[in-house]
């Protein structure tokens, strides 16, 4: 448990209710839907949904080109495919919130991604995407006890969050100048209590507070990709931009009254004060950008870093705009199997950073995250065998990925938190649509 410091005013929006959640007196047990008390703003945790071999380099992904892997970060990505790719992966988290002197321990773990890429229009490297994947989590289960004469409890729920379905499409309108557009449809549900309780005191009523809503909307995502290759080394550059959107929701507010019970030690709820049906609501996602930089040599190396800019600051006052920076590399000693090269050669060996800074600003602190990965992708050989032409060899690859995380500050009344996650990924290469020949 996390006791900051004392609460004793009322809640009236949603700002100053995310605020308080951050800021004062804070319970946090380790549950797998328990993931962040920072996930009380906004629509919660943006998800990371960057693939597994995209996350190891650092989550960079806004210029990078590959024959058998794309990227839905950028959507251009998709005219460098050669080969259908498969991907999938799972992530989980393991780590502590503290503060100046305490902490508390969290676990969790969850799907992370399914997509499939195909290349469509040969003549212009015309390909499309689809897949889904979360698009934030919110997760958190807080108390603030009030010292007063009266002795208060409040506490603070919440769980859910947004999926992300997505289909994008890409083209090459001139030689080595790619375009992409992604259409993602979002939607899920958000539950957030507020319980008001009043302990050993039993014949004082409390009440309890549920939102409940259902959120869903469209957002697009543009993309470019220019690449200039100089003998064995290829230059990207990259850029996406997404332009602001709106969810609509729509949902229930449910008071009741509670009681506190000396049988369960808790808050036993009673009777319904009021409920209250919710339509036409709205929350806008602000628009954002990206730009990167990558040089290599196909599969076989890479170096790649981004800049990414999010405008929270038109959403509201009440935030800052969010911005990262990122870079990674990867490394196959050998790519191709041949005579005296061993397994642990043809591996991709990944290294990546990233640092953030959130939209949240609390207590004169804008919170800030960084992060160091690393990851290995151990190869699967497949041959296609071809009349008259030489044999296809598709490299599929199965990644794993583990980084260490921090994100927030002790100081100022704020909480850190420090984690370790480990991801599992797959990416399997496979070509489609082969018109078969027969001598």
């Amino acid at each position: 448990m996390l006791d900051f410091i004392r609460y004793t005013n009322l809640i009236k929006n949603k700002s100053s209710y995310a605020l308080i959640l951050i800021s004062l007196c804070i319970s946090v047990k380790s549950q797998t839907n328990e993931r962040s008390p920072y996930s009380a703003f906004g629509l919660g945790d943006n998800f990371n949904s960057s693939f597994i071999s995209y996350q190891a380099m650092g989550s960079t992904g806004t210029a990078l080109q590959f024959e058998n892997n794309f990227t839905f970060q950028n959507p251009a990505s998709y005219s460098s495919l050669k080969f259908t790719s498969l991907q999938m992966g799972a992530i989980a988290d393991i780590g502590h919130y503290q503060n100046s002197n305490q902490s508390a321990k969290f676990s969790a773990a969850q799907f992370s991604y399914f997509a499939l890429g195909l290349p469509v229009w040969e003549k212009n490297n015309g390909a499309i995407a689809f897949g889904a994947s979360p698009a934030s989590t919110i997760g958190y289960q807080m108390k603030v006890p009030d010292t007063a004469d009266i002795i208060s409890t409040t506490k603070y729920l919440g769980d859910g969050g947004l999926s992300k379905l997505v289909l994008g499409g890409s083209f090459e309108p001139i030689k080595n100048l790619a375009i992409g557009v992604n259409f993602n449809y979002l939607f899920g549900n958000i539950s957030k209590t507020r319980e008001l309780s009043f302990p050993f005191q039993t014949n004082i009523f409390g009440f309890t507070r549920s939102e409940n809503i259902n959120y869903s909307g469209w957002q697009t995502n543009l993309g470019v990709q220019y690449s200039i290759r100089q003998k064995n080394v290829q230059h990207c550059f990259g850029f996406t931009y997404n332009p602001k959107g709106t969810l609509s929701g729509k949902g229930q507010i449910l008071t009741r009254n509670n009681k506190y019970s000396y049988q369960i030690g808790d808050a036993q709820t009673l009777d319904t004060i009021s409920l209250k049906n919710l339509s036409s609501l709205e929350e806008k996602i602000p628009e954002s950008l990206s730009i990167g930089y990558a040089i290599g040599d196909g599969e076989k190396w890479s170096f790649s870093a981004d800049y990414s800019i999010s405008f929270w600051e038109k959403i509201s006052n009440e935030y800052k705009n969010e911005q990262g920076i990122s870079a990674g590399f990867f490394l196959v000693p050998k790519l191709r199997p041949g005579l005296g090269t061993n397994y642990l050669q043809r591996v991709k060996y990944s290294f990546g950073v990233f640092k953030k800074q959130s939209f949240i600003f609390l207590n004169q602190k804008q919170i800030e995250s960084y992060g160091i990965n690393i990851g290995l992708g151990l190869p699967m050989v497949k041959r296609i065998k071809r009349y008259a032409k030489e044999d296809l060899t598709i490299i599929s690859r199965l990644h794993f990925s583990f980084s260490y995380n921090e994100r927030g500050t002790t100081e100022n009344n704020l909480i850190r938190e420090n984690f370790f996650q480990f991801g599992l990924g797959a990416n399997l290469g496979d070509k489609w649509f082969i018109k078969r020949k027969y001598q």
